[in-house]
């Protein structure tokens, strides 16, 4: 559990950053248990963030997506969508958080053009959309490169399974030590 912890923790921050723009938002219609109902069911997929990346995705953008449609609470709903897109990417996955992203936008501009106000001109929310498309392409790009770069594994020509060079680097700096010549030799520093 204490892995999830910081998962688990910015679900929290996050409901509490929602409901409270919520309640401040001038356009934002009222808060109804529903909307807490979604808000908790964000919060709570995003506790399993890193053991279920996919599910979390699916279930962060759907409840976000539902909560910004019924309260319009403006670009604070797509928050927890990014985090979750990042870790899914992170996680090696590619389909999943490219498509749940463009759902999200569609859905988002969707709403956004339906209610906006008559003294709000079309440019506002063309450039309010295209600001989240670039974080979502940040988030998918960011995470996909993280996902590279760790530890992997690969077979030697003994055909035993071990870890290539970045991964015992990364191993062997997480207890402390200097980089490894060959597997289980770390020196120490």
């Amino acid at each position: 559990m204490r892995r999830d912890l910081p998962y688990a923790l910015s679900g929290l921050a996050l409901g509490v950053l929602l409901l409270g723009n919520a309640a401040l938002a001038p356009d934002a219609a009222p808060v109804g248990a529903l909307d807490v109902t979604l808000v908790l069911v964000m919060a709570a997929a995003l506790a399993v963030c890193r053991r279920h990346p996919v599910v979390t995705l699916l279930a962060v953008a759907a409840a976000m997506l539902a909560f910004h449609v019924r309260v319009h609470p403006g670009v604070s709903a797509a928050f927890p969508v990014l985090g979750a897109v990042y870790v899914a990417a992170w996680r090696g996955h590619r389909a999943a958080p490219l498509l749940a992203s463009l759902v999200f936008l569609g859905g988002f501009l969707a709403r956004d053009v339906t209610v906006a106000p008559a003294g709000r001109p079309g440019q506002q929310i063309a450039e309010r959309t295209a600001l989240l498309l670039g974080w979502f392409v940040a988030a998918n790009v960011a995470g996909s490169s993280r996902g590279s770069a760790g530890p992997t594994w690969s077979r030697s020509s003994s055909g035993r399974s071990r870890p290539n060079a970045p991964a015992r680097r990364w191993r062997c700096a997480a207890r402390g030590r200097s980089a490894c010549a060959s597997p289980g030799t770390c020196t120490t520093r």
